[in-house]
């Protein structure tokens, strides 16, 4: 199967059921036998083309998990949820990994309601690293002049 068949067959079956979790582009990657990077690249160029809706993710989620398991007030998971509409707003959070984006918006969140939480405290109740942390955190106070 070529990447193009892949990359149809993924096209077809969101149309099909208006969503982009049934395949996902490492299992695309793998029918196709090329690069991820090369599949994805593919994948953004055709559903533009193709003016293909994806489903979005609710963000909320993610920061409900997250703010769960680093015992997060309210007030700041609401600031985070805020924070986070604003870059889904301005397009910062495509093509990231959305756990990451969520720690950081309530790292951020936390910081600004002067809830004390380090990094390495949201990072393990996130599952992700420190410095994917960090990174998320730079990409949105840029982003959003913050």
């Amino acid at each position: 199967m070529s990447l193009l068949d892949s990359i149809g067959l993924h096209a077809r079956a969101e149309l099909s059921y208006g969503t982009n979790q049934i395949f996902g582009r490492d299992l695309l990657s793998c029918l196709g036998c090329v690069a991820v990077h090369a599949c994805a690249r593919c994948y953004g160029l055709l559903v533009n083309k193709l003016e293909i809706r994806i489903a979005t993710v609710d963000l909320g989620r993610y920061i409900s998990k997250v703010a769960e398991e680093a015992k997060i007030s309210c007030k700041s998971q609401g600031l985070a949820i805020r924070v986070l509409r604003e870059a889904k707003r301005k397009r910062v959070v495509a093509g990231k990994d959305l756990v990451g984006l969520a720690a950081a918006a309530l790292y951020t969140a936390c910081l600004r309601s002067g809830e004390k939480r380090t990094q390495k405290e949201l990072a393990e109740a996130a599952g992700v690293t420190e410095v994917t942390l960090r990174t998320r955190c730079k990409a949105l106070r840029a982003r959003l002049r913050m």
